[in-house]
Order: structure tokens, then C-alpha cells, then sequence
């Protein structure tokens, strides 16, 4: 009998620290026998999804926009990626750690309610199991098809921990269709309990608000973000989340040691900050999963273009001072000191509140054109300014003055313009900025100068040439690396 092969990890959340034991292969026979093996599958889950995105979501995110350039001759993938030469042998090219994640959560999908029917495990405990694991299908769906485009659909258990090599690639219509329904599957069954570093109702309607700004359903992201927003859609509720501090007027020290260690520093180093939605747990003496991270933030350094966005118009941005070392151009978000980083501990944060009202605000100005009448325009207008000026308010910037009456298209281009530069700023390291030129039309007209960038084909990522060996012909390259 062929055997299933999945990750059987056990995650002990000690001050952000992973305590793992190791990979175990089991037989169906050997195992489904106990609530702990179900609950071991899904946590082994989260692990791979480490692996995947603990440093990937700045290489996919970020590595190939205009924030970074390669600092270290010896990093040869990191330099492809950043000057657009990826070939199928970059090793970031392969998929194979986003479906290791899959495997665990199809494992969890075709196996919590067979083992409820025999008695095996409570039908609540399946149903919170049930639902991060589509929680974390969809979640991992939704960076492999903005990281490759069309891509296998693998939803049941596979032999080994790939998917099915018999599978051909779906569409990306077809891979968002799964990505929604796996998010509705979740909603109905996960629990409001606040976790950050598992899945929780807050952080599927998060994702669900992510993917409906990615599709520009503008009412499905008000929709979404009614988690996190009153019914006047600007003021945040308080429902345990909450925008961490960065500037006080009050209290408008401007010493490095105060800007360490204010609440938004605290965000990136600290762990399940009260503005942290969903993030990954990380501890920096567990190798296999530390030097990805630690190697990206010490073989990239920003630009001398990202410093000057935050101070460009002689504004005041105290996002700056958090981000970078003084005049040293190393990211700091989760390496705040560079002088004892081994000793340092960082939980990456992959979806947050700040995020949110960005998105809220970017919806609201996108549907200003449909509003029937005037006020309905002029009120959305409004709304999208207050939301965009809440986040320029705690950098310590000054607020945006634009006429909020009298609908004007070009206001609304502004407006558009404004929001892509605040997110460049607010998001910068966190994995954004490449996914955001492509939806919003930009990445030739920014990335050309650049690194030559001239053909949106290239947008998706080549398929590693060890994954299109797998499927035995079954899986095509992407057009543009033919």
C-alpha cells in the first residue's frame, strides 16, 4: 500500500519560539486515531508554511520592485531576482514549500469529519481544525497564484508531499474560484478567538479583503473589512484589534531609543502586537527556518529612493526611523538591533490593521465614480481621505488637503497616487510593493527604468525546472521563460 507522507510536527508557542520534533512518515493505517495527530497535522501546517513565507514573503513580495538592490556578490539568486533575470533554476522558483502547505490542510480537510463520525475527535474541535485549514489553504493559493499565475489545484491528500504529478495547471479565474470558496468554507467554521499566530475569523476576513482588493471588487472589500470597521466604514471597532502608536504630539520625542520602542517598532518585534492580524511564528536559533530571513535583510539593502519617499516634501515620517538603522540603509522592521541580531527573536507579520484601513481607503476611492449623486460621491471622497490621513497622522506627517467636495476625476487620480505612495512607505520589507504594481497597472511603467522590465508576461515567476521534471509533461513553463 502506498503511503501518505505528511509533516507530523508538534509547535510549543513559547515567547515567539518554535520547539519542533521531527518529520515523521505514517502510514492512514498507523494514524487518524487521536484529536493530538489531527491537531499535529494542521500545526505542521504553520511549520512549512515558514519555510514558504518566512522569508518569502519579502523575496516575492518586494525582491523584484524598486526597493532593493543585492549587497552581497555571493547572493546570486537574490541579484537575478532584483535585476529580473530569474531563470527555472533560481531555487525561489520552486513551489514546493507552498504545496507542502496544501498537503497538511487537504490531510486536515479529508480527515477531521471522518474521524468525528468514529468518535475520535469533538465535532467543535473539527470544526475550528476544519476551518484554518481552509483558511490556510486559501491563504497559500493566493500567494502561488499572484507569485506564478496558473497553477495545479491540488485538493485532496497526494502520495509524497507534492501534489498529484498527474495534475495539469488550472486557470488563475479557476485558482481565485477555489481561493473564495475555501474562504467562505472557513468563515462558517473557524472561531472568533483572537489568535495571531493560528487562523481566526479576523485574519480570513482580512485575506478575504486582500483578495477582493487583487480581484477590484471594491464593495466585496468594504464588505470584508466590516470586521475591522463600523457601519460608518471609518472608525476601527473595537473588537481587540486596535492601530499601534508611532507619533504622540504630544509626547514627540524623537530619540532612537523612543523610536525603538514604540508600539508600531513593537508590531515587527514583539509578537501579537494588538495591530498584528495573522503572523508566522519565528525563532532565530532554529537554523532551518532563521537564515532565509537573516539572509535576505543582510544580502538586500533598500535604495537610495525608498529613504527619500520618506522625506521627500520636507515631511516629517517617523516610519523612517523604525525602518532603518540611522544612516545605515539595512531594514530593520524585524532586526531593530544589528549589533546583537543572533540573540534576536521576530514573528513575521503577513497580515495587519494597518493594512486594512489602507485598503478600506483605496476601496472607497476606486468606487467614488459609481456614486449616483453628488453626496454619495463627495462622501466616499471624504472617507477615503480620513482613512488615508489616520495613517499619515501616526508617522507624524502632515495631513493630505484635498477639496472633498465637488467630485473631480483628477482628485481621484491623485487620490489613487497618494494611497500607492502611502503603501509604499507603511508596507515597505512586508511583501507588497511588486504584487501592488501589477494590480494596479504600474509595473512596466516603474520597473522599465529600473531593471528593463518591458513585458507583463514576465510578471509571474518561471516553474522550477525540478517541478516541471515531477509532473512528467503534465505541467507547462510559464510563457515568457519558454
Amino acid at each position: 500500500m502506498k503511503k501518505i507522507i505528511f509533516t507530523l510536527l508538534a509547535i510549543t508557542l513559547v515567547s515567539c519560539s518554535l520547539e519542533k520534533r521531527p518529520d515523521t512518515a505514517w502510514g492512514e493505517d498507523d494514524y487518524f486515531k487521536t484529536e493530538g495527530q489531527l491537531k499535529s497535522l494542521l500545526n505542521g501546517g504553520y511549520v512549512c508554511m515558514q519555510k514558504a513565507l518566512g522569508a518569502g514573503a519579502s523575496i516575492y513580495g518586494d525582491m523584484r520592485a524598486d526597493i532593493y538592490y543585492c549587497s552581497r556578490t555571493s547572493a546570486v539568486d537574490f541579484d537575478n531576482i532584483i535585476n529580473n533575470n530569474i531563470t527555472s533554476y533560481n531555487k525561489y522558483a520552486s513551489w514546493a514549500s507552498f504545496y507542502q502547505v496544501i498537503q497538511q490542510a487537504n490531510l486536515v480537510i479529508a480527515k477531521a469529519d471522518e474521524m468525528v463520525s468514529q468518535g475520535l475527535v469533538e465535532r467543535d474541535t473539527a470544526k475550528q481544525l476544519l476551518g484554518e485549514a481552509y483558511a490556510m489553504r486559501a491563504f497559500t493559493y493566493f500567494w502561488i497564484v499572484r507569485i506564478w499565475g496558473e497553477a495545479p489545484l491540488a485538493l485532496e491528500p497526494s502520495v509524497g508531499d507534492k501534489y498529484d504529478s498527474r495534475l495539469k495547471k488550472s486557470t488563475v479565474d479557476e485558482v481565485f474560484a477555489q481561493i473564495m470558496m475555501d474562504i467562505e468554507q472557513a468563515k462558517g467554521l473557524i472561531a472568533d478567538n483572537g489568535s495571531r499566530t493560528h487562523f481566526a475569523l479576523s485574519s480570513v476576513y482580512a485575506l478575504q479583503a486582500q483578495v477582493y482588493t487583487w480581484l477590484k471588487d471594491w464593495a466585496g472589500v468594504l464588505q470584508a473589512n466590516s470586521y475591522f470597521f463600523d457601519e460608518d466604514g471609518m472608525t476601527l471597532k473595537d473588537n481587540g484589534y486596535s492601530l499601534a502608536t508611532l507619533y504622540d504630539s504630544k509626547n514627540s520625542n524623537t530619540d532612537n531609543n523612543y523610536i525603538s520602542n514604540c508600539e508600531y517598532a513593537g508590531v515587527f518585534n514583539v509578537g501579537k502586537s494588538k495591530e498584528s492580524i495573522f503572523e508566522l511564528s519565528y525563532a532565530i536559533e532554529d537554523n532551518a527556518l532563521s537564515n532565509s530571513l537573516f539572509s535576505v535583510f543582510d544580502s538586500v539593502r533598500p535604495t537610495g529612493e525608498v529613504k527619500t519617499r520618506y522625506t521627500k516634501n520636507k515631511s516629517i515620517d517617523w516610519r523612517c526611523a523604525v525602518n532603518f538603522y540611522g544612516n545605515s540603509p539595512k531594514l530593520t522592521k524585524y532586526f531593530i538591533e544589528f549589533s546583537d541580531y543572533n540573540s534576536e527573536t521576530r514573528n513575521v507579520v503577513l497580515l495587519r490593521l494597518g493594512e486594512m484601513v489602507l485598503l478600506q481607503a483605496e476601496a472607497y476611492v476606486n468606487l467614488i465614480p459609481t456614486g449616483e449623486t453628488a453626496a454619495e460621491r463627495d462622501a466616499m471622497k471624504n472617507k477615503a481621505i480620513e482613512l488615508l490621513n489616520i495613517i499619515r497622522a501616526r508617522a507624524g506627517g502632515d495631513a493630505y488637503l484635498i477639496n472633498a467636495s465637488d467630485y473631480d476625476s483628477e482628485d481621484v487620480d491623485l487620490l489613487r497616487i497618494l494611497i500607492a505612495d502611502e503603501r509604499y512607505k507603511e508596507l515597505f520589507g512586508e511583501g507588497y510593493r511588486y504584487f501592488d504594481l501589477i494590480r494596479t497597472g504600474t509595473l512596466l511603467e516603474v520597473m522599465g527604468p529600473v531593471n528593463g522590465q518591458d513585458d507583463m508576461l514576465s510578471a509571474v515567476w518561471p516553474i522550477h525546472y525540478q517541478e516541471l521534471l515531477y509532473s512528467n509533461g503534465a505541467i507547462e513553463q510559464n510563457v515568457f521563460y519558454k
